[in-house]
């Protein structure tokens, strides 16, 4: 092959391979912005790290920063629609409380739909439609969605634990049967966050009297 061949060839090569390069270093400036949000995420859900206006704030900025290269990604639109919920914890009370809450809403939705398999993103929507008071189609949906696509993942039964408990008064049995069955799954893992839970609403007879006794759900029941 002639060295003009040669070099006509590797330009092509090279025309070719722009495409991934650059998707391959969008999608490494996303993971980089997103990488620490995962981390201070799960500190504030297991209350090892403090929630604070300053760390949502930050991380929340960082997120923004991962969507804005990988626009398309449910987990980073997950984490997003996760800080906002923690403003609206933190802005329980005032106007920020609804703002944010439905902005959480929204992005569940949005996460949904970009990953219908996720069940975080089905067990979270319907916490959220808990806290608006919002107990309707959509929050029974997400029990029946989350506990089919993951039922042993951890967060996600506390998830659907809390919205159940929130809820109790509204659900039906085949919800109380899955609200259950999240209690006892999540004391497999976790039995302090369990009781943790139960003791916040006053829920430890209502769930415990359905709760199979094995050594872990017992922990959760003391």
């Amino acid at each position: 092959m002639s060295s003009s061949k040669k070099t006509a060839l590797f330009a092509v090569l090279c025309l070719l391979s722009l495409p991934v390069f650059y998707f391959s270093f969008r999608f490494a400036m996303a993971d980089i912005a997103a990488y620490s949000v995962k981390y201070a995420v799960e500190d504030m859900d297991s209350g090892k790290a403090p929630m604070t206006l300053e760390t949502v704030d930050a991380a929340e900025e960082k997120i923004d920063s991962a969507i804005g290269w990988w626009p398309q990604n449910a987990e980073y639109v997950e984490l997003k629609a996760r800080l906002q919920l923690y403003r609206a914890i933190m802005g329980f009370g005032t106007p920020v409380f609804l703002s944010s809450a439905n902005n959480a809403l929204a992005l569940h939705q949005e996460a949904i739909e970009l990953r219908p398999h996720w069940p975080y993103s089905w067990a979270s929507r319907s916490l959220v439609k808990a806290y608006l008071g919002e107990f309707d189609a959509v929050y029974f949906e997400g029990f029946k969605e989350a506990s089919r696509l993951g039922p042993w993942e951890l967060s996600v039964n506390l998830s659907l634990l809390e919205a159940g408990l929130i809820g109790w008064q509204r659900l039906d049995e085949s919800t109380i049967s899955l609200v259950v069955a999240a209690a006892e799954r999540g004391a497999e893992h976790r039995p302090k966050s369990v009781a943790e839970l139960l003791n916040r609403y006053s829920m430890k007879y209502p769930i415990c009297a359905r709760m199979s006794r094995g050594e872990q759900q017992v922990k959760a029941c003391r």
